[in-house]
């Protein structure tokens, strides 16, 4: 895949930052910003879609580069959080590049396929009763030739968690099922990365790498206020490199694809 830059690697306040209280927390935001960034979109101002709050955090880095982006709003449950969040945009964003909100109900009442040059389905999938159908919807939205980036839990990533809290029971559910409690009480998936690829390809998506997320941060609970700059940006570059690691990234509590859409997949 091209690595051509569209968001530089270093930002004075990466537009995470306001939701990144701890460490873990601004190394998955920064990680998936720089993953974005290294892609292609082959336009200044290319159309970006965003599904859930996650989603559209990850998406103001391309928003600040000059992206359209249009967050959309598919669960209720997050609707405030989404609002919340854009409002936080009108002082630093100008009215053009400003991210801009669709419901689920005015996408699927208007012409939403394969309108965009890149869809962010970040930590959405996992809530859905059939992930595969609904990572099959949001490549629907993505024009050939563009990209689809899937960020979801990562199966052993979530094992870990679950043993290093002494949640056999949990563990046990987790191998048997894929599934797991989490911390809001929602029943979500946890994903191999074979599903995942599976599930990429299975929806068009031609050519893709992925990495892991927070390989060893994922329980870095310390403040990031408490860090210099320069401490934050070594711990990034050390998972960034474990994230890449094809002996290590499996591991990682989060996985993220990115691939491009290639020809329209035929109905089965």
């Amino acid at each position: 895949m091209p690595a051509v830059e569209t968001v530089s690697a270093e930002l004075s306040v990466p537009p995470s930052a306001p939701y990144a209280e701890t460490v873990s927390d601004y190394v998955r935001y920064e990680l998936v910003r720089r993953n974005l960034g290294a892609i292609s979109l082959g336009s200044a101002s290319a159309h970006v879609a965003a599904i859930g709050v996650k989603s559209g955090i990850d998406a103001l880095g391309l928003a600040r580069a000059g992206h359209q982006v249009t967050v959309i709003d598919y669960d209720d449950d997050q609707s405030s959080q989404i609002c919340s969040m854009l409002d936080s945009t009108k002082a630093e964003y100008p009215d053009t590049a400003r991210p801009r909100l669709l419901s689920f109900q005015e996408l699927s009442a208007g012409t939403g396929e394969r309108t965009y040059d890149l869809v962010l389905c970040h930590e959405v999938a996992s809530y859905e009763k059939d992930p595969g159908v609904f990572v099959g919807w949001a490549a629907s939205l993505v024009k050939p030739g563009g990209y689809l980036s899937v960020l979801e839990k990562g199966f052993d990533g979530v094992m870990v968690d679950l043993l290093r809290r002494k949640k056999y029971t949990d563990a046990n559910i987790l191998q048997a099922t894929d599934r797991v409690v989490n911390d809001m009480g929602r029943q979500v998936w946890a994903f191999r990365p074979r599903w995942l690829t599976h599930a990429a390809r299975d929806v068009g998506v031609t050519t893709f790498d992925w990495s892991g997320v927070c390989n060893t941060r994922h329980f870095d609970t310390r403040p990031i206020a408490k860090l210099s700059r320069t401490g934050l940006n070594a711990i990034v570059a050390d998972q960034e490199r474990a994230g890449k690691r094809h002996d290590a990234r499996g591991a990682a509590p989060f996985l993220h694809l990115i691939g491009m859409l290639g020809k329209v997949p035929t109905p089965r």
